[in-house]
């Protein structure tokens, strides 16, 4: 399906560019960057927190030059490996990594905002997308921000205890412990079978934990996006909410005003139901 794709379906940002080409823009329009008018409720978009007017404004690096049609259509050809997707809220770039399609409806970005969006574009680095993993923002109604990376921890499977006190999950590690000392003491080749099964749900289920014990210390989803390192995704949320903080700061100590949410919103609960 991508051999439907024209040539020039992918051209690199370049400030100077035009987006026009031969049967591409949009009419009247002069861009091709994509608008998010609808999100569906049962979707991959709302999955990804993504948002009515968020805009598409590139895919693994290059400028979007894909009408709406081929665009979709790309999507739905993509599903064995992940796209890097750019969106542009509210003055900020953020990516997304996307297999398959969004489930949303699409508008063509209106002329301002393009011009808005291609003015700013050339000073926002996108690095190379096998250097990207997948983060999720989870936020307390004190601006509290816990980073979920979502890749297979093989710490978590390895040795549980470590990943568990590397994560603070400080309930969960007692509990661990307590179990291991209980086989422990019973017999050391029960103490080995209880270990491996542990470790056995772990590899299965570890992300799920961590989303888990972070919900029930009341952080709530907030976003999800990708990044090169925990430094950027703290970069990230920062730019979003001025006011988020983290545990293990690698962007030092958050603004005293701001907005909260990248969408006009500084209401950290409106995070729970977005």
């Amino acid at each position: 399906m991508m051999n439907d794709l024209p040539e020039n379906a992918f051209a690199q940002p370049n400030a100077g560019s035009s987006t026009e080409g031969a049967g591409l823009s949009p009419p009247n329009s002069g861009t091709n960057f994509i608008r998010l008018s609808s999100v569906n409720r049962i979707s991959q978009g709302r999955d990804l927190k993504l948002r009515v007017d968020d805009v598409i404004v590139a895919i693994n690096g290059a400028e979007l030059s894909l009408d709406i049609e081929q665009f979709e259509l790309m999507m739905k050809s993509t599903t064995d490996e992940d796209s890097l997707i750019t969106f542009y809220r509210n003055g900020n770039f953020f990516e997304v990594l996307v297999s398959g399609s969004l489930g949303c409806s699409y508008e063509y970005a209106r002329p301002e905002l393009a011009a808005e969006i291609t003015a700013a574009l050339p000073s926002h680095e996108i690095k190379e997308r096998s250097q990207y993993r997948q983060f999720e923002a989870m936020r307390n109604i004190s601006r509290g921000v816990c980073l979920v990376d979502t890749r297979y921890s093989v710490l978590a499977v390895s040795l549980p205890p470590f990943w568990l006190f590397y994560n603070r999950m400080w309930a969960p590690l007692g509990a661990i412990i307590a179990t291991y000392a209980v086989s422990f003491a019973v017999h050391p080749v029960f103490f080995m079978l209880v270990y491996m099964l542990i470790s056995v749900y772990f590899h299965r289920a570890h992300i799920q934990m961590l989303r888990a014990y972070y919900l029930f210390t009341e952080h709530f989803f907030w976003m999800k996006f990708a990044a090169t390192s925990d430094k950027h995704a703290q970069e990230i949320c920062r730019k979003f909410d001025p006011r988020s903080s983290f545990s293990f700061s690698h962007v030092g100590e958050p603004a005293k005003n701001g907005n909260g949410n990248g969408n006009g919103n500084d209401n950290p609960l409106s995070s729970q139901t977005a």
